[in-house]
């Protein structure tokens, strides 16, 4: 039952993020104004102003997403309402996915409006924890999959399982066509 909870609660969430995203109201005078420097590009504007009702939206978004992501390898992973030892490296992972996209929203946020840049490896600090902090992470997800596969989501008990329901099924289909 916990396992059906986070997983529609967490698509509920993203459910709830995407219509109020959908629901705000665009805010008037903020972007696309002729840039000062460059007459053929539009300037965006106060990129606080441009966020200051969405931003927030966008990490309960991400968050969700993540989580429901995590929700649906545990609810496919779970036998007999166990995750068999899958729980705690799941809820590791999901902490760290968590902990890189709330450093990537902070980052992000402190560089509107002019904020100081941070950069790391060429690349701008909300960029580069997107590739190399949130990217490797879900990679992480995938490598608790494949290592794990055999432990926690098909068993041998649950494949030997499996084979005698297709002989069920296979001696039942014989007899009929008999």
């Amino acid at each position: 039952m916990r396992f059906l909870t986070l997983l529609v609660g967490s698509l509920l969430l993203v459910i709830v993020a995407v219509a109020l995203l959908l629901s705000t109201p665009e805010l008037g005078d903020v972007g696309g104004k002729p840039h000062e420097r460059f007459s053929t590009m539009a300037s965006g504007g106060s990129g606080s102003a441009r966020h200051a009702n969405v931003l927030w939206l966008g990490g309960l978004f991400g968050a969700a997403s993540l989580a429901y992501y995590v929700a649906l390898m545990a609810f496919g992973a779970r036998k007999s309402s166990s995750l068999r030892g899958l729980g705690p490296p799941l809820a590791a992972s999901l902490a760290v996915a968590l902990a890189f996209w709330v450093w990537l929203l902070v980052s992000y946020a402190r560089t509107m409006d002019g904020g100081a840049v941070s950069f790391f490896l060429t690349l701008p600090g909300p960029s580069a924890i997107m590739l190399y902090g949130l990217f490797p992470v879900t990679i992480l997800f995938n490598l608790l999959y494949v290592i794990g596969y055999k432990r926690w989501v098909l068993t041998e008990n649950d494949y030997q399982e499996y084979e005698r329901v297709v002989k069920r099924i296979r001696e039942k289909i014989r007899s009929r066509s008999s």
